[in-house]
């Protein structure tokens, strides 16, 4: 009997935490000053030129961990409560920033990475994300439209069309 009661309340909990969550969303959305747009023109954020002209020092610092892949982090591994996205080992991670905060030595290890993700305003969270071959990612959406996420792509496998990314009803390549 306690356990049901436990599970009602942890259902209640969660649902209010998803009415709160959906509820900044709307906010986002009817206040945001650059708009909601599956993806944003670039020209909006002058740091990105600085960003996609470090690819290449990017690029060479994600190959030298290529080599260790068998021992980079899951992902649902760092963020168990993402479980549903992954349950094998196609994606791998390696985390630079987390919730603002440096994670030392990885920013040592590749530093060029480490100095421009410091160059972008209000950056909170960045890493390599590494998908294995044919690994496809569900949809989903995160929590609220107050977070912007940059992917650069780094490796992208031939023929590229069969590589992209889909942000509500939008692809990109």
């Amino acid at each position: 009997m306690a356990l049901r009661l436990r599970e009602r309340i942890n259902r209640a909990f969660f649902e209010l935490g998803r009415k709160i969550a959906w509820g900044i969303d709307d906010m986002f959305t009817r206040n945001s000053r650059i708009g909601t747009p599956a993806f944003f023109d670039p020209k909006l954020f002058p740091w990105i030129p600085k960003l996609e002209a470090a690819t290449p020092a990017i690029r060479r610092e994600l190959d030298s961990l290529l080599g260790f892949i068998d021992h980079l982090p899951i992902f649902q591994d760092l963020s168990p409560d993402q479980r549903y996205l992954n349950d094998d080992a196609g994606w791998k991670t390696y985390f630079f920033y987390a919730f603002g905060l440096p994670i030392p030595k990885a920013c040592r290890r590749c530093p060029d990475t480490a100095r421009v993700l410091r160059a972008i305003p209000g950056m909170k969270t960045a890493f390599y994300s590494i998908l294995r071959p044919g690994k496809h990612l569900p949809l989903h959406r995160g929590p609220y439209k107050g977070v912007l996420r940059l992917h650069l792509a780094l490796r992208i496998p031939e023929p590229r069309l069969k590589c992209g990314i889909r942000v509500g009803d939008e692809v990109r390549h």
